[in-house]
């Protein structure tokens, strides 16, 4: 057979069998995203807060963060880590082997947070749905790095002169809550939808290797829309 080097570098590069247990989690977690949101949503691994890293975060008019728990880990971090994502996310939902969903339903801080298990074959069963959390207003400027921060400022006079901080508050002064919110969520999706797209073809490929890559180096920075300049439906005035 003769293979084109375009080929080749779509060709698997590690069987499903080949990967960690945590990794095989991933990506029975994104096909599940992706069948059971009709690809509504975005979904996109290993973003980082201030204080952790979303094992996947889910996209649409709502922010969802996914937790993995794999057989081999424990349970020790986990109420520091939902304390956290109840902060910046509307939604938290908790996937994690079948041998601790026992123990995830005495535990006080699950309280309100989705449940899924994790089978010994890596299947997935839906056991509870997370309700939703209210996000302060800050919280969503913990999605934005400080380039993103300040170009969203541009053509503001002397934009060019803000700090990362001068430009972080600025963003709180102008935007309402709702605003942000669908600044925020615009905005992950300007980032992460090229992204989101190429993974699920590798998935829809079973190049597991390449799907799995946290970032995707290749794709071309696509630049960040100013404030000024984003769809009208967000905000009404900026004079």
């Amino acid at each position: 057979m003769n293979i084109n080097k375009n080929e080749f570098d779509t060709m698997p590069t590690m069987k499903l069998n080949e990967l960690k247990e945590a990794e095989r989690i991933k990506i029975s977690l994104l096909k599940y995203i992706y069948k059971s949101t009709k690809g509504r949503y975005i979904a996109v691994p290993e973003v980082s807060l201030p204080n952790s890293i979303i094992d996947i975060l889910v996209t649409n008019g709502d922010i969802h963060i996914y937790e993995i728990k794999s057989k081999a880990d424990s349970l020790v971090r986990l109420e520091k880590q939902i304390s956290d994502y109840k902060k910046f996310a509307h939604k938290v939902t908790v996937v994690a082997d079948e041998k601790f969903i026992s123990k995830l339903d005495t535990l006080d801080f699950m309280d309100g947070v989705g449940v899924i298990s994790v089978s010994s074959r890596y299947g997935l069963t839906h056991i509870r749905d997370s309700r939703k959390f209210e996000v302060g207003k800050n919280f969503y400027l913990a999605y934005w790095s400080p380039i993103e921060l300040r170009e969203s400022l541009r053509d503001f006079e002397q934009w060019y002169k803000y700090s990362s901080h001068e430009a972080y508050n600025k963003i709180l002064e102008v935007l309402t809550e709702d605003e942000l919110r669908k600044v925020t969520l615009f905005r992950l999706k300007e980032k992460y939808i090229r992204e989101h797209l190429k993974r699920q073809d590798y998935i829809e490929k079973k190049d597991y290797e390449r799907a799995l890559l946290s970032r995707f180096k290749d794709l071309e920075d696509m630049g960040i829309t100013p404030l000024k300049y984003l769809p009208a439906y967000i905000f009404k005035d900026f004079n």
